[in-house]
């Protein structure tokens, strides 16, 4: 099952989510496949609110969600819905889990998610403003700070592993690795992301060591 609803100051922004279980996100990378190479031309999710269309466009304009007659319209360029696809793709493969895209409009970033809320998200939390309040994003008020990294498998069990950057937000976090998939070798894998947080004023490595 597949939902989606524009959720205000959702993970720190106004957000569009897409969220379901395993076999929605299956069908929602399948369908995103179709339409990444013109076998569809549109997609429709249910949604808690409006109906969500997507579609793929060839104006000038890279992601941008906006209100329609038939509910929200998600108008992605080429680009954009090759990289929702291969994010998809690697979230598909995970027991759990969520990928960001940017996008403009009515929202500020897409969320797209994997076994993490429940079907009817609105109605289990009730108003717009309670469900916001799911997950709230921890920032430096937090003591904490989230780590970006990107990880390329080089076979043979050997990993090019790459901080990209500190950050006081998860949000924060994402907006960069959105930044980052624009640039060659990123691109390529964009399911090497990693955002980590960490406590400020806390001891990671509680033991000592030795050589030999």
């Amino acid at each position: 099952m597949l939902q989606a609803g524009l959720f205000s100051n959702f993970k720190g922004a106004d957000s569009l989510l897409i969220w379901g279980d395993p076999e929605g996100v299956t069908d929602l990378r399948v369908a995103l496949s179709a339409l990444a190479r013109g076998v569809k031309s549109t997609l429709r999710i249910n949604g808690v609110d409006d109906d969500l269309w997507i579609k793929v466009s060839d104006a000038d304009v890279r992601s941008e969600l906006k209100r329609s007659p038939g509910g929200l319209e998600w108008i992605c360029s080429c680009a954009t819905m090759d990289e929702t696809e291969a994010l998809v793709t690697g979230l598909e493969i995970a027991s759990s889990g969520h990928q960001y895209i940017a996008i403009s409009g009515l929202a500020r970033q897409v969320i797209v998610s994997k076994a993490e809320y429940p079907a009817e998200l609105r109605a289990s939390m009730g108003t717009e403003d309670r469900v916001a309040q799911v997950e709230p994003v921890a920032s430096t008020e937090d003591n904490a700070v989230f780590l970006l990294w990107h990880s390329h498998d080089l076979g043979n069990g050997e990993t090019d592993d790459k901080l990209i950057g500190v950050y006081t937000s998860e949000t924060e976090a994402n907006a960069a690795r959105i930044r980052k998939l624009q640039f060659e070798g990123f691109r390529d894998f964009p399911e090497g992301f990693l955002i980590e947080k960490y406590e400020l004023n806390h001891d990671y490595w509680s033991e000592g060591y030795f050589t030999t």
